[in-house]
């Protein structure tokens, strides 16, 4: 009788403990608090570009009007509001949360105003899209064999370290499926909006969908037109970005280990800022590449910035060059990896500490893969020691209104 009883306390205790997980999975949207602060406060996106991006502090107007999602999307600017927004339990919202964060680090400086103007598009007109809807990303039940997210996450590892070939460090960065799902997820959102339409109820964990074929499918949601404006495209966002934490979490990834290029572009998901434009940026952000991929967007982004601009406009080119980071140590980076520095050492063209040098670096490597056994490991090794680089290259192309001239949108396959 005593094991009998043993047993049924272990399983009341197990069932409680699964079925609260559960209950913040799939039907709570809420992140906690700590969560948010690691994603914000950890390694913090290069100063010369950041406030490019940073949204300049919200107007009174603006703060007492609260969006779709019961006011946890207003600005925060005092414990009373925390208190406001706060779950039961003690959550916050992760987007009311993290906006405080980073108004309080961005409102130093902004260039929202140049992204409103650099296409000639402003920033919050609603704007037909190429990316059309598609009916078959919506799937209530077909033939084709469907995981639930929950249980696809728990299985496989979305955050990953691996070796830094060339040294005896290590790395965290995303697997390709977790940038296949995030990717996915921002094509279906932004299909919906190309057409005039926005989710009716916040996104859930429990919506997606992930099939064995890596296909990703949402299920129990609904959108409309009624009411869509940028607001609402924002919102969207904003839910994504939740549930795309609460998966890695219960793939037992720690968001505070998450690489650089992957936080900002959780950072753009929240953007007050956000415009229609922007949404090109998101579902082909480079933090979403798979690692093969990364070796040909850099070549074309590299081209563009060099040789495409360097002959039609000079002047952003250097805008684009004088924002890159790692200017002050990435040849030091360089000579301290063994695979990277027989590149460096002894070349008649001798390195300097430019940025255009180390995209001079990167192309060189890059441009010889077929001299190493394993392209992917040394593609992998330039990502681990320079993770942000592409990433700056893709935004700042982006600022400056010439993304869209690439043909980044087919590179994801």
């Amino acid at each position: 009788m005593g094991n009998t009883l043993g047993f049924g306390v272990l399983g009341f205790v197990l069932g409680f403990a699964v079925g609260g997980c559960l209950m913040q999975c799939c039907g709570s949207s809420d992140v906690r608090p700590s969560d948010v602060e690691s994603l914000t406060c950890g390694p913090r996106p290069h100063a010369s570009w950041t406030r490019q991006y940073d949204p300049p502090p919200p107007t009174a107007a603006k703060a007492a009007v609260a969006p779709r999602g019961g006011g946890s999307f207003r600005e925060l600017t005092s414990p009373a509001d925390f208190a406001a927004v706060a779950a039961p339990g003690g959550r916050i919202s992760v987007v009311g949360f993290s906006s405080l964060l980073s108004e309080r680090q961005g409102a130093a400086g902004s260039n929202t105003g140049h992204q409103e103007t650099s296409n000639g598009v402003p920033a919050n007109r609603v704007v037909a899209s190429q990316y059309q809807y598609k009916t078959e990303d919506i799937d209530e039940s077909s033939a084709e064999s469907l995981r639930d997210s929950l249980s696809y996450a728990i299985a496989n590892k979305m955050l990953i370290q691996v070796p830094i070939l060339g040294t005896t460090k290590k790395f965290w960065r995303l697997s390709d499926k977790a940038t296949r799902i995030s990717r996915k997820l921002a094509l279906i959102l932004r299909s919906q909006h190309s057409v005039g339409k926005y989710l009716t109820a916040p996104l859930q964990v429990s919506h997606v969908w992930i099939g064995d074929n890596g296909s990703v499918k949402l299920r129990g949601v609904s959108f409309t037109g009624k009411g869509f404006s940028i607001e609402r495209v924002r919102d969207d966002y904003k839910h994504l970005l939740k549930v795309l934490i609460m998966l890695i979490k219960l793939s037992a990834g720690d968001i505070t280990k998450l690489p650089p290029d992957y936080v900002e572009f959780l950072m753009l998901l929240k953007r007050d800022t956000l415009a229609m434009k922007d949404e090109f940026l998101i579902v082909n952000n480079v933090a979403l590449l798979p690692m093969k991929n990364r070796t040909e967007v850099f070549l074309m982004l590299h081209n563009k910035i060099v040789k495409s601009l360097g002959r039609t406009n000079t002047a952003k080119k250097k805008r684009i060059l004088s924002s890159l980071p790692y200017q002050n140590d990435w040849l030091d980076t360089a000579k301290a990896n063994t695979k990277i520095e027989q590149w460096v050492e002894g070349v008649q063209n001798e390195y300097k500490r430019t940025p255009l040098d180390l995209l001079r670096l990167n192309r060189n490597v890059r441009s010889h893969l077929h001299q190493y056994n394993n392209d992917d490991d040394i593609e992998e090794t330039l990502y681990c020691e320079w993770p942000e680089l592409l990433m700056v290259m893709e935004k700042m192309l982006h600022l400056e209104g010439e993304l869209e001239g690439t043909d980044i949108q087919n590179k994801f396959g």
